[in-house]
């Protein structure tokens, strides 16, 4: 039985890496970040919504509360943040002009 453990170890993280292996290598959800001071009246949904890009606003405002390790909502004028900046997708751009056409 003790020979079976690295083994069954090795299955085991296989078969984690096939459930996460296709969303690290999706580009939809690769991105760099940036630096942006907040400012007097500025709140995490206007942030998250003007760096979205397509991206639902409460998923941009996770990453930013993530990156900037943010347990709440409260953000304070001065302070620094990095927000996610993402890559735009052909396919992104394919829809944005079928859009503007209608």
């Amino acid at each position: 039985m003790k020979n079976n453990i690295p083994c069954i170890s090795l299955i085991a993280l296989l078969f984690f890496l096939s459930l996460i292996g296709p969303m690290l290598l999706d580009k939809k959800h690769q991105h760099d970040f940036q630096s942006i001071t907040v400012t007097e009246g500025d709140t995490l949904w206007e942030i998250a919504s003007s760096y979205q890009n397509s991206r639902e606003t409460h998923e941009v405002i996770n990453l930013i509360k993530i990156e900037n390790n943010i347990t709440d909502d409260i953000i304070q004028a001065g302070q620094i943040l990095r927000v996610p900046v993402f890559q735009v997708t052909e396919k992104e751009i394919v829809y944005a002009t079928s859009e503007e056409r209608r």
